[in-house]
């Protein structure tokens, strides 16, 4: 088994590790900042990334993982693009659920709370990052009035993989926080805006995990 990294980076697509080849070149693993870092991919969507993620660190030993990527944020909050949110927990919501037309049995687990030390320590390198609840639903949220209606539960926004790469890394022992860029308003513009926007998300978030390395991993 090779040397646990001091970071691995998961993201649902290698699109979202584009801002971090400059970083750590093409083949996406080596030493930033002082410490040996590696990515992985682990499948987009709640469905698939549960599995990529076990096979992701079964490859590839660590110290701590950070899930990195974009969510969408409900209507309730104006959430600039290129904001970075580092949420404290994670959390399954469905519309179905919400109104009562679908159930869930009482021993599913549809919340998952990422390590409080790493959240700390990243947002101790920029205190004004987003917080809160990140939402993980099963498809993408496009229409506006249940961007509305999901908006209402409290939740910042929603990511497709956030609940089940936190439960793998959970069953797994390995510590895990979330770094997420805005890249649009969910609803009907979603899609468009995403396009515009992720590229952006990923040099961003980037830009500040190399502070936070350089700042000594605070919380890792």
């Amino acid at each position: 088994m090779p040397d646990p990294c001091d970071l691995l980076l998961l993201a649902a697509h290698p699109l979202e590790f584009s801002g971090f080849v400059s970083e750590l070149g093409e083949q996406l693993e080596g030493t930033w900042a002082g410490y040996r870092v590696q990515c992985a991919g682990v499948g987009v969507g709640l469905v698939t990334a549960g599995a990529g993620t076990v096979a992701a660190l079964a490859a590839r030993p660590c110290r701590a993982a950070l899930l990195v990527g974009s969510y969408g944020y409900y209507p309730q909050f104006v959430d600039e693009p290129l904001t970075l949110c580092v949420p404290d927990a994670a959390q399954l919501l469905d519309g179905a659920l919400l109104d009562g037309t679908a159930a869930l049995p009482d021993v599913v687990d549809t919340r998952a709370v990422f390590d409080g030390s790493l959240v700390a320590g990243l947002r101790s390198v920029e205190p004004t990052l987003a917080g809160g609840t990140i939402a993980t639903t099963l498809g993408i949220t496009t229409a506006g009035p249940l961007a509305e209606r999901l908006g209402r539960a409290g939740l910042r926004g929603e990511n497709l993989e956030a609940l089940a790469v936190a439960q793998a890394c959970a069953s797994a022992g390995v510590r895990l926080a979330g770094v997420f860029g805005a890249t649009n308003r969910v609803g009907p513009t979603g899609r468009a805006e995403w396009l515009q926007h992720h590229r952006g998300v990923s040099g961003r978030t980037s830009a500040f995990l190399r502070r936070f390395l350089l700042a000594g991993a605070p919380g890792l």
